[in-house]
């Protein structure tokens, strides 16, 4: 709903097809993620030498990052505004922060066989974080490089 109403003040060509083109690959990754949330996964009989710590918070951390980073991917396509790209992304983070925290709470209340865990939200939010800091630093440096290239090319053009 965030974004759909992002979407409206920010795009005056705004309707349902276009919304669903757009954001398709964050519903699909966000769909996994609630199944992947409600499901019993089941203990596993991998011997205690193979297994790693906090593995679990590993792979929290790593769908948050990925899905932060594909709805930011998505907000950025889709936008046709003057706002700033640290603004979008914070949205993007912000969306994807409180997605983790309504599947910890289905986990805790909706679930039988899953509990809520306040350090699985904490390795979503701090994933969905990363992938945040991340994605603006990629961005930035790109438009650096690029912008240092254009220099180059006109000092060329001149001698």
């Amino acid at each position: 709903m965030i974004i759909v109403y992002f979407c409206r003040l920010t795009n005056e060509n705004f309707n349902r097809m276009t919304f669903l083109l757009h954001f398709w690959k964050s519903a699909v990754i966000a769909l996994i993620i609630l199944v992947a949330s409600c499901v019993n996964i089941g203990s596993s009989d991998i011997p205690p030498h193979f297994e790693i710590p906090f593995a679990d918070k590993i792979v929290h951390f790593m769908m948050y990052f990925v899905l932060t980073a594909v709805v930011s991917l998505d907000i950025l396509r889709f936008r046709k505004t003057k706002y700033k790209l640290l603004r979008l992304l914070a949205l993007a983070t912000i969306i994807a922060v409180f997605f983790g925290g309504a599947m910890e709470l289905v986990q805790h209340f909706l679930t039988v066989s899953r509990q809520g865990d306040i350090l699985d939200f904490a390795a979503n939010a701090t994933g969905a974080s990363m992938a945040t800091f991340a994605y603006y630093f990629i961005i930035v440096s790109f438009k650096r490089k690029k912008q240092e290239r254009q220099v180059y090319h006109e000092l060329d053009a001149r001698h």
